[in-house]
């Protein structure tokens, strides 16, 4: 089974730093806490998957209860042919009796050893082991997800104790300067050079922290089996390197996201995107997810994300006052409300046939 995932993401995590002053101090504690959630949100899953597996080696701990019960009642069987064969060397016995007997266990045996085999054989046995499989396979990808994040968490955490350490000493420096400036025999030539040197040494830092801020945004993404990803930081480009590109169509903005940076949100009101991939050509076999941000103003209303498939069109469309709908083939709808004027991540997921939405990571 194919596996496919689409990131959209209606905001972009874009940083810029502009250089005003070699005190500006650098807070990214917003980006450590979207970490921290994304982890809350993997732990949570991984607990939902370990209850279900629970839950399921439950259901399987009934049925092998069956099957031991069958299997007693077998031995019970077993042992009274036994005893009677044993008769049967008796020259006293009731050989009609004894043979009557002999045919109804018989009968009984066969029938016990049938429905042990039909329980054996049975469908939800079957459903049950693939289901088993399909959340230890998850609950694998989770750990291995957790354990990428912590691996991230780490390195940023050594990357900015070395900002740090080298933040002190240019305000060591910068503390050096103001004391010279101060004496009415300052070296002004001195003084500057000094100063070209903390541009650069700040200039080096500035590159480290973009170097932080990569890690960060790998660490809050998904890589393994991503088909588009867009950041809509002032176009429609897909950022995942697979080239699936969109294109504008009518009168587009690109407005403020919801890390306040300027042009890196697409604003729908006047126009669409489209793509000429086949990237959304889903089947009912496939698993597939979607996940972005979005902001409804509470008057919104249309078609948000629309694919024209023969398997099934895929639809997520607002009704207005802040109501969405989920959709995809003949399946049910899914509803849910967004909060008006409110940023807020949504996820959709496709897998088996069911549709799971997840608002916040919840």
């Amino acid at each position: 089974m194919k596996k496919r995932v689409i990131i959209f993401s209606v905001i972009a995590m874009f940083i810029g730093f502009s250089v005003t002053s070699c005190k500006k101090q650098v807070d990214f504690s917003s980006d450590i806490m979207s970490l921290k959630a994304s982890i809350t949100a993997l732990q949570k899953r991984s607990d939902s998957l370990a209850n279900a597996l629970l839950a399921t080696n439950t259901n399987v701990t009934g049925i092998r209860k069956s099957v031991d019960s069958i299997r007693v009642q077998l031995s019970i069987v077993l042992t009274q042919l036994t005893t009677l064969n044993s008769q049967l060397t008796d020259s006293n016995a009731n050989i009609t009796s004894i043979n009557s007997q002999i045919n109804v266990l018989n009968k009984q045996y066969a029938e016990l050893l049938a429905k042990l085999n039909e329980i054996l054989n049975s469908s939800d046995i079957m459903t049950l082991k693939a289901s088993i499989l399909a959340l230890q396979k998850r609950s694998d990808s989770l750990a291995n997800a957790l354990l990428a994040t912590n691996t991230n968490i780490s390195s940023v955490g050594k990357s900015v104790d070395s900002i740090k350490t080298q933040l002190s000493a240019v305000l060591v420096q910068i503390t050096s300067l103001n004391n010279q400036l101060t004496l009415g025999s300052a070296n002004t030539t001195s003084i500057n050079n000094q100063i070209n040197i903390l541009n650069k040494q700040y200039a080096e830092l500035l590159a480290k922290l973009n170097e932080i801020i990569a890690q960060l945004a790998v660490s809050t993404t998904i890589s393994n089996g991503l088909l588009a990803y867009y950041p809509f930081d002032g176009n429609v480009k897909d950022m995942s390197g697979n080239g699936n590109n969109g294109n504008m169509i009518g009168t587009l903005l690109f407005g403020t996201d919801r890390n306040n940076n300027i042009g890196s949100a697409l604003n729908l009101g006047g126009g669409r995107v489209t793509t000429n991939s086949s990237m959304f050509n889903f089947q009912y076999g496939d698993s597939f997810s979607l996940s972005f941000w979005v902001l409804d103003n509470g008057s919104a209303s249309g078609r948000l994300i629309s694919t024209e498939n023969s398997e099934g069109n895929f639809r997520i469309a607002s009704y207005g006052n802040g109501i969405y709908a989920y959709n995809y083939g003949s399946g049910p709808y899914l509803y849910d409300t967004l909060k008006a004027n409110t940023w807020t991540n949504i996820t959709f997921v496709y897998s088996n046939r069911n549709m799971t939405l997840y608002k916040n990571g919840v």
